[in-house]
């Protein structure tokens, strides 16, 4: 490369770097002073005048600026294949086990909502008629007392013998309609070890489920009873006869209870304990 370069020194010491012009190395092409890189071929060169690199007293010149590896020339014409290519991400291999804190599905299921489990027992028939008949016992009792009472109120005036009256059918439908549908039993199936569920979920089905069971249960009885067939055509093994079809119920054998245990928590059901 030819070039002609005029140092100056100043009175203070500096040196000042005038030229005429230069030419490229690689293709001898005329550059202005100020030119840094070949237009032509991109060689890059050094520039004169106030552009050019310093240079200090002892000769050492300031290294050309080196393009980054893979990264072509700027006006240099290039191959495609001489383009750098993007290497792809690993990818990492799939871990057969689950992420740290993701919840898998267990290998075993709820009950479904259409039959009953085997994670539960049924009760048979006889052990059912039995509660029904201890609730019947201790009803009569209860409607004995308040026969008594509504004896006297009806003495005292039409009006409080008919409120008395009235009273004693909710006690009855409210007996089994809120024992069972809030805590599965009344007091004479908790003695039994019977308890009243929904089909799908074994919870409590709720007062007007409950209700609407013991309402079945009544009209299974006309005419002449035979309704009650129905416990014996049943398929799923649990006796669900048609006030149990009705309100997708089911019996299904609890812990037996005493009568003070049972009384107890019947009440406690009851107030929604």
């Amino acid at each position: 490369m030819d070039r002609h370069v005029h140092f100056v020194v100043s009175s203070e010491g500096q040196m000042d770097a005038g030229s005429a012009g230069q030419t490229c190395s690689m293709c001898a092409l005329e550059l202005d002073s100020r030119a840094t890189r070949c237009p032509r071929c991109g060689q890059q060169v050094w520039a004169s005048g106030p552009a050019a690199p310093a240079a200090d007293l002892t000769g050492a010149v300031t290294p050309p600026e080196v393009p980054a590896p893979g990264i072509p020339t700027p006006g240099r014409t290039v191959q495609r294949s001489q383009l750098p290519v993007a290497q792809p991400a690993p990818i990492a291999p799939e871990s057969p086990f689950p992420p740290a804190g993701v919840a898998t599905p267990s290998a075993t299921t709820g009950p479904s909502a259409g039959s009953p489990t085997s994670s539960v027992a049924p009760v048979d028939l006889g052990t059912r008629f039995l509660a029904n008949l201890v609730d019947s016992v201790f009803l009569f009792v209860v409607f004995m007392v308040l026969a008594i009472v509504i004896t006297v109120l009806s003495q005292v005036s039409n009006v409080l013998g008919l409120l008395g009256q009235l009273v004693f059918m909710l006690i009855g439908l409210g007996y089994y309609a809120l024992g069972i549908g809030r805590g599965g039993a009344t007091i004479g199936k908790r003695i039994m070890g019977v308890s009243v569920v929904d089909l799908g979920s074994h919870q409590p089905i709720g007062v007007g489920r409950a209700l609407g069971r013991y309402i079945g249960l009544g009209l299974m009885a006309l005419p002449c009873y035979l309704g009650y067939i129905s416990f014996f055509t049943d398929k799923s093994g649990y006796n669900r006869a048609f006030h149990d079809q009705i309100v997708s119920s089911v019996a299904i054998a609890a812990p037996k209870e005493s009568f003070g245990q049972a009384a107890r928590h019947y009440l406690d059901a009851v107030r929604g304990g």
